[in-house]
């Protein structure tokens, strides 16, 4: 069987080296009660008496990953800017910590402290922790993305960044369907959301047959 281009280049794919991308999608469900027995169940404008049913309102949502067909070489060049991307930050990060530590550390040092031993010992152990994790922070942000700008692998001119997956087909159709990229729903204006589990999901198979009434 034929496989399909990679989005990446061009090339043949390879199912192992696919790339894949988070989605998710909010719904908005009623627990309706009823014959002796409680169902979930996706309503889209009900009234009368069904709506009157009606015993509580939550919203869901579910994930899923999308795959986007990809080849081998792209894979191994995408896992390779990803993994100096890392190398970068942690660089940067370790690199602030010492920073910080050695800003709020070499001058209480030098200008002594309060003149007890415990209170100079508390005192030094406080500012070097609360020092070094601002130093982080400040070398993650700024230090390890320096070093990423500076340094990063350039892709071939005929290669795609995996961040372009976003833009397969398959990710459009979804986002037609009011799925959004990203593992959790970031914005459901202010209503707290619970992730719909596989089981409850299943039972609630009607979803992929309703338009969703609460979209991102």
């Amino acid at each position: 069987m034929e496989r399909l281009p990679c989005f990446f280049c061009g090339k043949e794919s390879d199912d192992n080296s696919k790339s894949t991308v988070p989605m998710c999608q909010v719904l908005k469900v009623h627990e309706i009660k009823g014959a002796n027995t409680v169902r979930t169940l996706a309503i889209i404008g009900l009234g009368g008496a069904i709506g009157r049913l009606v015993q509580t309102e939550q919203l869901l949502y579910r994930q899923r990953h999308i795959s986007v067909p990809r080849c081998l070489q792209c894979k191994n060049i995408h896992d390779s800017i990803k993994t100096h991307h890392r190398k970068c930050f942690k660089i940067g990060g370790i690199s602030g910590a010492l920073i910080g530590f050695l800003l709020v550390t070499v001058p209480f040092i030098i200008y002594g402290g309060f003149g007890s031993i415990v209170w100079d010992i508390l005192a030094f152990l406080i500012i070097s922790v609360m020092g070094s994790l601002a130093g982080m922070l400040l070398g993650f942000l700024l230090i390890g993305d320096t070093i990423y700008a500076l340094t990063s692998p350039s892709l071939p001119p005929n290669v795609k960044p995996e961040r372009d997956a976003e833009n397969h087909l398959n990710i459009e159709r979804m986002v037609v369907l009011n799925w959004t990229v990203g593992e959790m729903p970031n914005n459901t204006r202010g209503a707290q959301c619970f992730k719909l589990d596989e089981q409850r999901e299943a039972v609630l198979g009607i979803y992929d047959k309703l338009e969703p009434i609460y979209t991102l």
